[in-house]
């Protein structure tokens, strides 16, 4: 699913960037401005940092889950 159209940037890159992100530092504060920055890219228009925050969210409440099964 593309998430920025400016940049053409897909969930598929942000999840790996957030999943780079939280390896090396599992307490990161992963916002949308560190993610573009990580994956190499910068804002354009920024209509799409709502959804990037939901992404994030999502990811994070994801790990959150793994991290309890443990």
């Amino acid at each position: 699913m593309i998430m920025c159209s400016c940049n053409r940037i897909g969930s598929g890159t942000l999840k790996s960037t957030i999943a780079a992100i939280l390896k090396e530092d599992p307490q990161a504060v992963i916002t949308p401005g560190r993610l573009f920055h990580r994956a190499g890219y910068r804002f354009t228009c920024g209509c799409c940092v709502e959804l990037i925050t939901e992404l994030i969210d999502a990811n994070l409440h994801t790990q959150a889950q793994a991290n309890q099964g443990e």
